[in-house]
């Protein structure tokens, strides 16, 4: 299977990207640096590829589909989380990424014909419920202290589910 993953060299692609390589999948990282990334997977470089995209870029919805041609899955794995979340608009360029850059993959991911699309969420986005477990019925904490966080997965999230309430079956769709 050729699988594509956005944020290939974030924290969930870094590594997400060995285990889907070990498995024997061909893989497409998209990156907003090629140099950086080839250093940083040059040890497991076999079976890898990447393409230089950043998602929130001009003129990228032309590009996806011809970079997703070919491919099984494209995963959604990037974000942009700030390193001082309190800093004014520290959300903001992940909130972009989360919104602008989701809709944007999966748009080009139908476009291309790709059949099945991963989509990450965050476990911040939701309340704490302490010894519990948090599960699909568990809805995203709206409170004003988390809404730089929380809004943009429930927009990212909604994304998922077609008109008529129901989780998406994405598998070529349209």
């Amino acid at each position: 299977m050729r699988v594509a993953v956005a944020g290939a060299t974030g924290v969930l692609g870094r590594a997400l990207i060995p285990q889907l390589l070990a498995a024997g999948h061909e893989v497409l990282g998209l990156v907003r640096n090629e140099r950086r990334a080839q250093e940083m997977f040059a040890p497991v470089s076999l079976g890898l590829e990447f393409a230089e995209a950043d998602l929130l870029e001009r003129g990228l919805e032309s590009r996806l589909p011809v970079i997703f041609a070919g491919c099984d899955a494209v995963i959604q794995a990037a974000t942009a989380i700030p390193s001082d979340p309190t800093a004014p608009g520290a959300w903001d360029r992940n909130t972009q990424v989360r919104i602008r850059g989701t809709g944007r993959l999966q748009r080009a991911a139908l476009q291309a014909g790709v059949g099945t699309f991963l989509l990450q969420s965050v476990v911040m986005a939701y309340p704490d419920g302490g010894d519990q477990w948090l599960d699909e019925t568990t809805h995203i904490d709206s409170s004003p202290a988390r809404r730089a966080i929380a809004h943009p997965v429930a927009i990212m999230e909604s994304m998922m589910i077609s008109s008529d309430g129901n989780q998406r079956q994405y598998a070529g769709a349209s």
